[in-house]
């Protein structure tokens, strides 16, 4: 049996909003006329189809992140040259004279910079985020007692607190 593509891709389309609505692959076959084994088919062109999506959809985000580290990078370098530079103060004080009046007296001095270390802090963060994407650096494995586990880790666990900070450092209510 001969069916166009635009017939195939609504048929895909459906099979997979039956699946999502809980329907086993005879229902779906039953329902739309077909037999179980095209449910199957499509059922498998459909997550390979989903998957490449989802890679596609991944690499754009790896690049989007990936250029938005480099340009906090360049910001966090040109802050850090920019802290460093020689800056100029002026001051200024009121002298009085009894014969003058009022007057102004101004100077001006350099200080140099040590710079802020707060933007190589930042410079640091963002290559230990960008050597995590690129898979340079090893993940860190944690183990897991649920039994060991207290009450407070289990509720940071819930609201999304990273498994390796809160397993490694104790818990805030621990430290009070």
């Amino acid at each position: 049996m001969f069916h166009d593509k635009k017939h195939i891709a609504h048929r895909r389309h459906e099979v997979a909003r039956l699946t999502f609505e809980g329907l086993e692959q005879a229902e779906i076959a039953q329902r739309l006329g077909v037999t179980q084994q095209q449910v199957s088919h499509d059922m498998k062109r459909n997550t390979e189809m989903w998957h490449a999506q989802t890679m596609r959809d991944t690499g754009a985000i790896l690049a989007q992140t990936l250029a938005e580290l480099r340009w906090v990078k360049t910001e966090a370098r040109q802050a850090w040259f920019a802290s460093k530079e020689v800056r100029e103060v002026t001051e200024t004080e009121a002298v009085e004279g009894a014969a003058q009046g009022a007057r102004r007296k101004a100077s001006v001095r350099k200080e140099s910079q040590v710079g802020d270390p707060a933007f190589l802090g930042v410079i640091v963060t963002a290559l230990m985020d960008e050597a995590k994407l690129l898979a340079l650096v090893p993940p860190t494995k944690v183990k897991l007692d649920l039994e060991a586990a207290t009450y407070d880790q289990l509720v940071r666990l819930m609201n999304g607190e990273p498994l390796e900070r809160v397993m490694s450092t104790p818990s805030p209510m621990a430290q009070a």
